[in-house]
């Protein structure tokens, strides 16, 4: 399936920092169309309920869902009726088993630890298959020791190995935070054309032609070798399993 510019996204956490974080580098994704945010699963259900336009598309494909919000099983269940066919997972710092158990309980896809993954979201949501539960490598000593389900482990996210230390954090900032050049700047010290010639030199290194790990990628399908270089980079950088 080609899944380009098809995914709409809802991401749900009370804290509107790591909404915005969350939000702003999926919409880098070119798989993904559109993505909405809530600060609580009620605030989602209610204007689902009312086919709210911030928060309702004609299909919903992914919710990202903050594990450690209160009632968390009752809510999932909320949202799986509001959303049928949509894949649920739930994202966390700091994880416990009796979480993940109500996560599965509750019918989640998967629970994933925000260190392990965060820049590959997309990519391991995409992963999900019927009857399968995934999780993060960070996840994986708060699993039940008899889970309900078939548990699926999903790789952690690396960086380009084709990037240096700084073009990460040029790239990071620039790019996954969506600052401009002249922010960007002040906080490495570095000079607007340094940061705009990094930013060049880092399109160059994540290209398909450049990257030596292509090869071990799965972009359901996506040409990317017919991409701009702008979402070239964004797929390259973002989808090395480690």
């Amino acid at each position: 399936m080609d899944t380009r510019k098809n995914l709409n996204i809802l991401v749900i956490d009370p804290d509107p920092f790591t909404t915005r974080k969350i939000a702003m580098f999926l919409a880098n994704d070119p798989r993904v169309s559109k993505v909405r945010t809530a600060v609580s699963c009620l605030e989602a259900l209610d204007a689902l309920s009312k086919g709210d336009a911030m928060y309702f598309f004609e299909r919903l494909h992914l919710v990202f869902v903050n594990g450690n919000l209160a009632s968390l099983g009752g809510h999932i269940g909320e949202l799986r009726k509001a959303i049928p066919g949509a894949m649920l997972i739930c994202l966390g710092l700091d994880v416990d088993a009796a979480q993940v158990e109500s996560a599965i309980s509750a019918g989640a896809n998967g629970f994933f630890h925000k260190e392990d993954i965060l820049y590959g979201l997309v990519n391991g949501a995409l992963r999900a298959a019927k009857g399968r539960f995934l999780y993060t490598t960070r996840i994986q000593k708060s699993l039940p020791a008899r889970p309900r389900c078939h548990l699926d482990h999903v790789p952690s996210w690396r960086p380009s190995s084709n990037l240096t230390a700084q073009f990460r954090q040029v790239y990071e900032l620039r790019e996954m935070e969506g600052l401009s050049a002249a922010a960007v700047a002040r906080i490495l010290n570095l000079a607007v054309g340094s940061v705009n010639r990094y930013m060049n030199e880092i399109y160059k290194r994540l290209s398909y032609d450049s990257v030596i790990d292509v090869e071990l990628m799965d972009f359901e399908g996506i040409a990317v070798e017919k991409m701009k270089s702008k979402e070239q980079a964004f797929l390259l950088y973002t989808g090395l399993p480690a």
